[in-house]
């Protein structure tokens, strides 16, 4: 994939809740390599915590992390006041 000059120049911030670490290291590779900053979770506790530090453009949720209840994630996360969106992402494709 090719990324313009102009993508590169604005970062965007992300929380990437995964519970499979190769996964998760492939897709924050990609984004990073897109100049954008991820911080990485593997719960909901995390990704909460990391919402809060980081003030995400948003929340990235692992089609890997199927133990996650993604209903609960928005509740706690609506709670801390984060407005943004949360995705389902398919980490892999080919």
């Amino acid at each position: 994939m090719q990324y313009s000059h102009a993508m590169k120049d604005v970062a965007m911030q992300f929380v990437l809740l995964d519970p499979n670490p190769d996964s998760a290291a492939e897709v924050r590779y990609v984004l990073s390599e897109a100049g954008h900053d991820v911080a990485l979770a593997t719960t909901i506790d995390e990704a909460c915590r990391a919402a809060v530090l980081t003030s995400p453009d948003a929340v990235l949720v692992s089609t890997t992390a199927t133990q996650i209840d993604v209903r609960l994630l928005r509740d706690k996360l609506q709670q801390l006041n984060y407005t943004g969106p949360i995705l389902r992402i398919e980490p892999g494709m080919e």
